[in-house]
């Protein structure tokens, strides 16, 4: 999927130039670029695109009381709930906890991918703290080159903290057209493959 977004002409020069790198670095030394924290906390103008792609969010895996003001889940998860013990199902967003090594968005995308694949989830929209989160997501290969993925052409203000990096939102679902329609303003669309949206190995 790198090799593909490094020689898309949609991207601009920076964004393929990063991509390349990226699939260029050995996985070995490989380590997400942090800010302060690792709670970031999505900004109310990328929610209401989200909304306006799956409708509403019935989960929200990893999130917190004070997240959960904007993000208006039906359902969430905290950090003493443990989400990646727990049934997922619905329409999901996920803006999963950082750490150094990307151990956490690694565990929550193996637990997307299973939940996606049994047939619980049925729409998702990840956002990615850093474009080198899209090399780390790799880790479970089934679902990475369905999504569509959106560049942001400006680093997201997170509430609470904010990237070095830039970031990204990745969507699976049914609504492909709608993901394109809400993101093609504040950022580059890059499409997933098509044909196998609802099934997964």
């Amino acid at each position: 999927m790198l090799a593909r977004m490094a020689a898309d002409p949609k991207l601009d020069s920076g964004a393929r130039a990063h991509f390349g790198a990226l699939r260029a670095r050995p996985r070995q030394a490989h380590a997400l670029t942090l800010s302060a924290s690792a709670e970031h906390f999505t900004p109310p103008w990328l929610l209401e695109r989200v909304r306006r792609v799956m409708g509403a969010i019935d989960l929200d895996p990893c999130s917190c009381t004070e997240a959960q003001a904007n993000v208006g889940a039906a359902h969430w998860y905290g950090a003493a709930d443990d989400g990646l013990g727990r049934p997922w199902a619905g329409r999901v967003f996920i803006n999963p906890p950082g750490d150094r090594r990307g151990a956490l968005p690694k565990r929550f995308w193996c637990k997307l991918a299973e939940e996606v694949a049994a047939g619980n989830v049925v729409e998702v929209t990840w956002l990615a703290f850093n474009l080198a989160q899209l090399r780390t997501l790799q880790v479970d290969s089934r679902l990475l080159p369905e999504c569509d993925v959106c560049v942001l052409r400006e680093r997201i203000r997170f509430t609470g903290d904010s990237p070095t990096k830039d970031n990204a939102v990745l969507y699976w679902g049914p609504s492909r057209d709608r993901f394109a329609d809400a993101f093609a303003d504040v950022g580059t669309i890059w499409r997933g493959r098509s044909g196998r949206r609802q099934q997964l190995p």
